[in-house]
């Protein structure tokens, strides 16, 4: 709602993941012998990937269960990385000696985790880490992290904590 109040000419689509879980691959997809079933969810996923790659800023706001993603958003982030859509193989290492091309840059991503302890900063942030890395790997480098930590710590108020964090992103994402 904040992020709405401050920039009312930006159209924000809420999607939950959730409730719109993505088909996952298939023994017959991955066998390159794909039924007519699969079809079906192969469009579904291109039409994630579709989404996303209309967007030009993605919130993902998502729960740390043991020390990572919930299996569902990984699956749903999945259809975002496809070559030939969002990155390429190069015929030769480039500068930094990548064999690899995002094609997604421009973009930005605010990843919002909630956990139960305090770990950002820490090794046990690992779902940071790892969405930092993939959204990289397709081109995207603006990745900002905003922790809302301890909602399993008795007396904290980690929704309160944040809030003052969120409030002054929201003007800048």
């Amino acid at each position: 709602e904040k992020y709405k109040q401050a920039n009312p000419s930006d159209e924000v689509e809420i999607v939950n993941i959730s409730e719109n879980k993505v088909p996952s691959f298939t023994k017959t997809i991955l066998s390159g012998t794909p039924t007519a079933e699969d079809f079906v969810a192969l469009e579904t996923r291109g039409a994630v990937l579709a989404k996303f790659k209309s967007a030009d800023k993605i919130v993902l706001a998502t729960p740390m269960w043991n020390f990572s993603l919930p299996g569902f958003v990984k699956e749903y982030i999945d259809c975002f990385f496809v070559a030939g859509e969002t990155f390429k193989y190069l015929d030769q290492p480039d500068e930094n000696g990548s064999i690899v091309k995002g094609l997604a840059a421009g973009k930005k991503v605010l990843f919002i985790q909630a956990m139960g302890g305090a770990h950002k900063g820490t090794e046990g942030d690992i779902g940071y880490k790892m969405i930092s890395q993939m959204f990289a790997f397709i081109g995207i480098n603006d990745v900002a992290y905003i922790a809302v930590q301890g909602a399993a710590i008795p007396g904290m108020t980690p929704v309160e904590t944040a809030l003052p964090e969120v409030d002054a992103f929201v003007s800048t994402f």
